[in-house]
């Protein structure tokens, strides 16, 4: 039903630019192409990754580590598998349902999705050069623990 709101809300104002105003509907079709362009290898990145995660790794593995029955070490390992990965948020969607669909509890996967969205370990080397290692160094571990404190807090409300 979303799917259909957004291509009507897209259908609605592209018949609107093209009839008031044609160089914006170009112009904004050139920005969709340029920005579906930049996300295609992350996406396709991704759903390859997904797919090996749900084929290569075992289910039993992912139950045990990220599962309901592993405690609170669940989302804290999710998070800093999350800390690794770096890109667009709706990637960690598709990840986190793959990490979902294979055995891992809601807790971890808030824990990983926040955690791809806001800590950035590959991003660190270029964050300590123009911010500073004691910037670095705050802003990883709040974030770190943010998205575990966020996994754990969807865990106890979902």
């Amino acid at each position: 039903m979303v799917e259909l709101t957004y291509l009507a809300i897209i259908i609605i104002f592209s018949v609107y630019l093209y009839i008031n105003d044609k160089n914006k509907l170009k112009v904004a079709g050139v920005g969709f192409g340029k920005v579906t362009f930049s996300l295609t290898p992350y996406v396709l990145g991704i759903i390859l990754i997904a797919s090996i995660i749900q084929v290569c790794i075992p289910k039993e593995i992912i139950v045990s580590l990220l599962g309901k029955d592993s405690g609170l070490i669940a989302p804290i390992l999710a998070a800093v598998f999350g800390s690794v990965f770096e890109g667009p948020t709706i990637i960690a969607f598709v990840l986190g349902a793959s990490l979902l669909v294979s055995g891992a509890s809601i807790a971890a996967v808030g824990a990983f999705i926040s955690s791809f969205s806001m800590v950035g370990l590959v991003a660190i080397p270029l964050e300590k050069k123009e911010l500073g290692i004691t910037f670095t160094v705050v802003r990883f571990v709040i974030t770190l623990s943010a998205s575990i404190l966020i996994g754990y807090l969807i865990g106890v409300i979902i």
